[in-house]
């Protein structure tokens, strides 16, 4: 592992005005939410020395769907585990991710099944950092971001059918097209997967599309230009969001690299 680059690092989960549980998720290096909460009241913040692997995921429960908390629940317990075993096991970092996809998968359908539910599921959108790499995966339309040179841009890629609907002329919310535990009758899963070099001053954006949904990429950006630290950045964009009067779960996890 390099010991010269470090991560600052912060989180916060918001419940929405028009929503009574928290239906998001997350795992913030080795944390996450009990099942049923209703958001934090504050965001926590770390620092880690890029000494090992070090993981976040954002977990967002199908919106409206019976057992939503349940399904992001079981997927953050699912890659808590896999994080645990990421030294025991001799797998490629994609391999790695693909597994705890796979395994996640399994585990909300089997609960899905086990209590007779025609649909339930997650997003996932997760960043790896591994030595001097990040692996990006993603299942669903929670997104990642990156900043990096003054280029704030989306590096995660939506599994929805806004293309779809773009082309025939209808506006409204895409539908999901790939999510955690959907079933084989459904089509395979194929998450979004992708690799690159972590570079000083990289800034990393997890959240789930209760911030998306209210505030557009360039007020995003405009925070993280201002703000020196992961923790305030994490504040005002959930305070936008509440500003916004955000009527669904809002979580946000960002991640700042230095030496």
């Amino acid at each position: 592992m390099s010991k010269n680059f470090k991560l600052e690092a912060s989180c916060s989960s918001y419940l929405g005005s028009g929503r009574s549980i928290n239906e998001d998720n997350f795992y913030f290096n080795k944390k996450r939410l009990v099942k049923n909460n209703s958001g934090m009241h504050k965001y926590i913040s770390a620092e880690f020395p890029l000494t090992e692997p070090v993981a976040f995921a954002v977990f967002d429960g199908i919106g409206g769907a019976a057992y939503g908390e349940e399904a992001s629940y079981i997927a953050s317990k699912v890659f808590s585990e896999k994080m645990k075993e990421l030294n025991d096991i001799v797998l490629s970092e994609k391999e790695f991710l693909l597994n705890i996809c796979r395994s996640a998968t399994y585990a909300v359908d089997s609960f899905s099944r086990q209590k007779q539910l025609s649909q339930i599921g997650t997003t996932l959108v997760s960043v790896l950092f591994a030595d001097e790499e990040v692996f990006i995966c993603n299942v669903g339309d929670s997104k990642a971001f990156l900043l990096r040179d003054n280029k704030f841009m989306q590096i995660s890629k939506d599994h929805t059918d806004e293309e779809f609907l773009k082309s025939i002329g209808v506006e409204k919310k895409p539908s999901l097209l790939q999510y955690i535990g959907m079933s084989t009758d459904e089509g395979g899963m194929d998450p979004f997967i992708s690799k690159g070099k972590i570079e000083e001053n990289d800034v990393y954006v997890l959240c789930s599309d209760g911030v998306t949904d209210v505030l557009d990429i360039h007020s995003i950006f405009k925070t993280i230009k201002e703000e020196d630290s992961t923790d305030r950045m994490v504040e005002k964009i959930i305070n936008d969001v509440k500003l916004a009067d955000g009527q669904d779960n809002a979580t946000i996890i960002i991640i700042k690299c230095s030496r």
